[in-house]
C-alpha cells in the first residue's frame, strides 16, 4: 500500500508552527542579530516528514549550508546556534561517528522557551 499524500491540515499546522517559532525568535529584543540570522536559515530547513511523525520541528542542515545562507563566518554561525540554544529556542543533538572518531552532524529541535526564562519581548 502506498503512503497517502500529506493532508492539507497537516501542512497548514507545519507552516504555522514554523512561523510561530521564527516570530518568537525575531521578537526577542535581547537576542543577538547573529542568532536571528541563523534562526531564519534554520527555519527553511525544518523537515515536514518529521513533523508528520511526531509534530515537532526538526532541522538538520550542515553548518556550512547555514554559513552560506547567512553570508557570515563559520564562527558567527556557531555563536548564533549557541545563542539560540542558550535562550531555549533550539535543542541541539550532536551526532558522533565512533568509527571515524568525529562529529558527523547535528539535529536541531525547535523549542519555544517559557516567558520569563531570560526572554524579553
Amino acid at each position: 500500500m502506498l503512503n497517502s499524500a500529506p493532508s492539507l491540515e497537516g501542512q497548514v499546522e507545519f507552516w504555522k508552527a514554523r512561523e510561530v517559532w521564527l516570530f518568537g525568535v525575531l521578537a526577542n529584543r535581547t537576542l543577538e542579530q547573529r542568532a536571528k540570522l541563523v534562526a531564519t536559515a534554520v527555519y527553511f530547513h525544518f523537515n515536514f516528514e518529521r513533523w508528520e511523525r511526531d509534530r515537532k520541528l526538526y532541522a538538520f542542515p550542515r553548518k556550512s549550508v547555514l554559513k552560506e545562507m547567512v553570508g557570515e563566518s563559520m564562527s558567527t554561525v556557531k555563536r548564533g546556534l549557541a545563542d539560540l540554544e542558550q535562550f531555549g529556542y533550539l535543542k541541539v543533538k550532536r551526532r558522533y561517528d565512533e568509527d571515524r572518531c568525529r562529529q558527523t552532524s547535528s539535529i536541531y529541535l525547535a523549542q519555544i522557551p517559557m516567558r520569563g526564562a531570560g526572554v524579553q519581548y
